[in-house]
């Protein structure tokens, strides 16, 4: 009936299907799906990890002012990240290089106030002025006005066999009420341990102490968005310490790859793998209870090591370069209308010509009075490789 069979329908459209699907104009008969549809359980490598928080979990949330010799407040973030530092500086004078360090690894800056993984010995008794004007030649003060403690929402605290079967279990009465649970993490440092053994050893050779479930202070059980704001702030700053950052993106500097064409000649690249890591909380089941997850996303940072000008000279000296006819008409045929990255500014330019006549030493910027060489020197503050070279890239914008 009518033009049915093989006919051309677009995907997802009444024809039935992309080039060559079934039917076509005439309702012809459909083709089906040559893959069955999954059904039943199946394995797949994920990019999700689950994680639990320890039992005695816990963070502060410590709220900073910050004011100019006006008491006018301090709003730019650069400014009060200054003074947290001064304050740091003045509050930890008395600690070691290491202890000192240690401890600022412990405090993540936020803008208007901080997270600290432990409480702050010296920030007990709030509100307190770390800077009271006289730390710097600004008359700028910074003062701590309270702290919260939280820990981890309880939803996603682990919980035991007997809790998950009946939620309301009666205390042990063999367990001594002067028993302290610890974890085999340190409270006053960062350091963590594999057993109880290792931990108690290094309290006794450092004064710290272990985390336990002793309570020292009032706190209350974060909410979800609070709690991954600071796990992602945390998870940040642990990248960051071991990898360089690339945008949104953290990648390993000493490691890449050069790729090479099929004659074993380099493309004038470096490919670098990019990480990018962010907790969120969410159900892995639809039914279940809620986890924290860590997702870990992997891809390809791309940075040129071959210049255009390298390009176009082709190991030659680009000072004394000198192009043939063919050459310009076949350079011109292959780069106008790319695409290239600038190396100060680091944005794209679209290229509209080459113009091989001239130089940066030679061009004149409009009305400037001044060639591209001496503006790059007077302007950007930058001094070129080749000035004496040809051609000159015209990009547009």
């Amino acid at each position: 009936s009518g033009r049915g069979g093989g006919g051309r329908g677009y995907g997802g459209s009444s024809y039935g299907g992309g080039y060559g699907g079934g039917g076509g104009r005439g309702g012809g008969p459909r083709r089906q799906p040559s893959a069955p549809p999954v059904t039943g359980p199946c394995t797949t490598l994920t990019n999700v990890l689950l994680a639990d928080p320890t039992p005695n979990f816990k963070y502060h949330i410590y709220t900073v002012e910050c004011k100019d010799r006006n008491s006018r407040n301090i709003e730019s973030v650069g400014r009060r990240r200054h003074l947290l530092s001064l304050s740091c500086d003045k509050l930890f004078q008395e600690k070691s290089d290491k202890d000192k360090a240690s401890l600022l690894r412990q405090i993540f800056f936020c803008g208007t106030f901080f997270f600290a993984s432990n409480q702050i010995q010296g920030l007990e008794h709030l509100p307190c002025m770390l800077l009271d004007g006289t730390n710097n030649a600004e008359g700028e003060t910074l003062s701590v006005i309270r702290c919260e403690c939280l820990t981890a929402p309880t939803e996603l605290l682990p919980k035991t066999e007997a809790e998950l079967q009946e939620p309301k279990v009666e205390p042990d009465i063999n367990i001594n009420p002067d028993t302290v649970r610890i974890e085999n993490r340190c409270a006053d440092c960062t350091t963590t341990f594999k057993d109880t053994n290792s931990t108690l050893m290094h309290c006794q050779a450092t004064g710290h102490r272990p985390v336990d479930d002793i309570t020292r202070m009032k706190s209350s059980a974060a909410t979800f968005v609070e709690f991954a704001h600071f796990c992602n702030t945390a998870l940040q700053r642990a990248m960051a310490e071991r990898m360089a950052r690339w945008g949104r993106h953290y990648i390993d500097p000493k490691s890449y790859t050069t790729p090479k064409n099929k004659r074993g000649e380099e493309l004038g690249v470096d490919v670098f793998q990019a990480y990018s890591v962010e907790f969120n909380v969410g159900r892995p089941q639809p039914q279940g209870s809620p986890k924290l997850m860590l997702t870990v996303d992997l891809t390809a940072k791309i940075i040129r090591t071959k210049s255009l000008l390298v390009s176009l000279c082709q190991s030659r000296n680009p000072n004394t370069c000198r192009f043939t006819e063919a050459e310009q008409r076949e350079a011109k045929r292959r780069w106008i209308g790319e695409t290239v990255i600038s190396k100060l500014d680091k944005k794209c330019h679209a290229i509209h010509d080459l113009i091989f006549d001239q130089s940066a030493e030679t061009l004149m910027v409009g009305d400037l009075g001044i060639t591209h060489a001496e503006y790059y020197i007077e302007r950007k503050k930058c001094r070129l490789e080749y000035p004496r070279a040809a051609p000159m890239i015209a990009v547009l914008g």
